[in-house]
């Protein structure tokens, strides 16, 4: 059975950083749709890292927050990408979920 990872990608955060952030989640959510379980954590933390810099065009280790066109809607803080928030949330709470996946997996199989 081949189950794609997106699911660690289901439950959104409480909380963004900017408001460009769930578009850019929403973005690199659809990179995944063809990956499948079990996929290895560390393989993951390197794709998602490759994925911001692709999509943002900056690294993940910027200090300053990101504007990026195509994810402004409207609002203040609008098409901001908040690489923080990435390094420091989004991605180790994304790492921890895929290391539950991958645990159910390996049980059903």
């Amino acid at each position: 059975m081949r189950i794609s990872i997106t699911s660690v990608f289901d439950l959104r955060p409480d909380k963004w950083g900017l408001r460009g952030d769930p578009y850019l989640w929403d973005d690199i959510r659809e990179e995944f749709r063809e990956v499948f379980l079990p996929y290895d954590q560390a393989q993951f933390i390197n794709d998602m890292v490759s994925l911001f810099e692709e999509k943002t065009g900056q690294s993940i280790d910027n200090e300053k927050n990101i504007y990026i066109e195509k994810y402004a809607y409207g609002g203040m803080s609008s098409g901001g990408i908040s690489p923080e928030f990435w390094k420091r949330q989004a991605i180790p709470l994304l790492a921890h979920r895929l290391r539950e996946v991958n645990m159910m997996y390996e049980n059903i199989e």
